[in-house]
C-alpha cells in the first residue's frame, strides 16, 4: 500500500537552521532583519501595540477568506487559517481556526526559499500556491495555501499565508478521498509551491490549470481567489504598520514575540515534574477490505524545559491511515497550543 517514490525526496521539507536559511539565500534576494540590541531597546507599550495589531492582521485575513469564500467548509466548518511569519518563514502569528495547520505553514516557505528563489525567482507582487503536504502548507492533498512575500524597500520582511481545505480537487473519489486508493496519486495530485500571482495579478493559465483538476471548479476558483484576497488584506496592513512605526520596530517586535513565546513555554516547562507518558490508539479499515487494527503511539517525554514527542512503535503507514511529517506536527500542535500554551501568544515560531 505504501512505496517509496525515487526522485520525490526533494520535496520533502524538514525545520532548518536560520542562519543557514539566510546564507543559501542568492544575493539578488535580500532581506530585511534587525539586532538584538535592537530587539532589547523596545518599550513595553510599543511592543504590546505592535504585537496586538499584528494579531488583529490575522483576525482580518480570516475575516476576509470567510466573506470571499463560497464553501462551507470555510465559512461554517472553519477549516482554514492564516499566519504572518518573519523574512525567513518563521511563524511569528497564527490564526485561532484550524491550528493543525499551524504545523505546515512554516516548512513550505522553507522549502520555497531553498527551491525558489533563484528560479523562478521571489519577488515583490508574488504569490505561490500548493497543496503538497510533503512539502508542506497543508496536511493533506484538500488543504490548499497560497502565501506571499512582503516587501519593504526592496528587502524581504515578511510572509503572509492562507490556507484553507478545498472541497473537491480531483481523484478518483469524490472529495479527493477514496479508500480504494493505492497510492497518493489516486487523490489530489500533490502541486509543490508554483507561482500563481506574478506583479499582483493572478496568473490565469496557473488558476485555470489549478481549478481544471476538480468536480467543482467554480467553487475552488472563488477559494483561490479569496485567499488571493486574505493575504492583499495583510500586505497591506502589515505595510500600513510599518508606516505608521518604522520597519525595524515592527521587525524587532515581530523578533520579540517569538522570543517571549518560547521563553514563556520553557518556563511553564520547567514548573512542571519531569517524566514520561505514553498512549496507543487504535484505527481499523485502512483500505478496502482490510480488517486489521493499526496501532498509532505516541510517547511524550519532559525534561526541564524540553519536550518531545516520539511516535516509536507506531505500525507501517497502510492505506489511508498515513501521515506526512508536516501532518504529524500539525496535530502534534493541535494538543499543544490549547493544552500548554492557552496563556501564550501563539508565535509557533518560537
Amino acid at each position: 500500500m505504501t512505496m517509496p517514490i525515487p526522485g520525490s525526496e526533494v520535496f520533502s521539507s524538514r525545520p532548518v537552521d536560520p542562519a543557514e536559511l539566510q546564507a543559501s539565500l542568492p544575493s539578488t534576494l535580500a532581506t530585511h532583519t534587525v539586532t538584538q540590541d535592537q530587539i532589547d531597546g523596545l518599550d513595553p507599550l510599543t511592543y504590546e501595540v505592535v504585537r496586538h495589531r499584528l494579531w488583529s492582521v490575522t483576525d482580518e485575513m480570516g475575516e476576509a477568506l470567510k466573506r470571499m469564500s463560497g464553501s462551507p467548509i470555510v465559512t461554517d466548518a472553519n477549516d482554514f487559517d492564516f499566519a504572518i511569519s518573519d523574512e525567513l518563514g518563521q511563524e511569528v502569528q497564527v490564526g485561532l481556526y484550524n491550528t493543525m495547520l499551524v504545523g505546515a505553514v512554516d516548512l513550505a516557505i522553507y522549502w520555497t526559499l531553498r527551491h525558489r528563489a533563484v528560479n523562478p525567482g521571489i519577488t515583490e507582487g508574488d504569490m505561490f500556491l500548493t497543496n503538497d503536504p510533503w512539502v508542506g502548507g497543508g496536511l493533506h492533498q484538500n488543504d490548499t495555501m497560497v502565501y506571499q512575500p512582503v516587501f519593504h524597500e526592496g528587502k524581504l520582511f515578511a510572509w503572509t499565508s492562507a490556507i484553507c481545505h478545498e472541497p473537491d480537487l480531483g481523484g478518483v473519489g469524490l472529495g479527493s478521498f477514496s479508500p480504494a486508493a493505492q497510492d497518493v496519486f489516486s487523490e489530489s495530485l500533490p502541486t509543490p509551491p508554483v507561482k500563481v500571482v506574478r506583479g499582483f495579478t493572478l496568473q490565469r493559465d496557473v488558476a485555470d490549470l489549478w481549478v481544471r483538476r476538480s468536480r467543482v471548479p467554480m467553487l475552488v476558483g472563488l477559494d483561490l481567489r479569496a485567499k488571493v484576497g486574505a493575504n492583499n488584506v495583510g500586505r497591506e496592513r502589515i505595510l500600513a504598520l510599518i508606516a505608521q512605526y518604522g520597519a525595524d520596530t515592527v521587525k524587532a517586535v515581530m523578533k520579540r514575540m517569538m522570543s517571549d513565546a518560547e521563553s514563556r513555554l520553557r518556563d511553564k516547562l520547567t514548573s512542571l515534574p519531569d517524566g514520561s507518558w505514553s498512549a496507543t490508539g487504535y484505527q481499523d479499515q485502512s483500505h478496502e477490505g482490510d480488517r486489521g487494527l493499526h496501532r498509532i503511539t505516541v510517547t511524550t517525554t519532559k525534561t526541564g524545559g524540553h519536550l518531545t514527542f516520539d511516535f516509536t512503535g507506531t505500525d507501517p503507514q497502510a492505506g489511508v491511515i498515513n501521515c506526512t511529517y508536516a501532518g504529524m506536527r500539525g496535530g502534534v500542535m493541535l494538543a499543544l497550543l490549547p493544552i500548554l500554551a492557552g496563556d501564550i501568544p501563539w508565535s509557533a515560531g518560537g
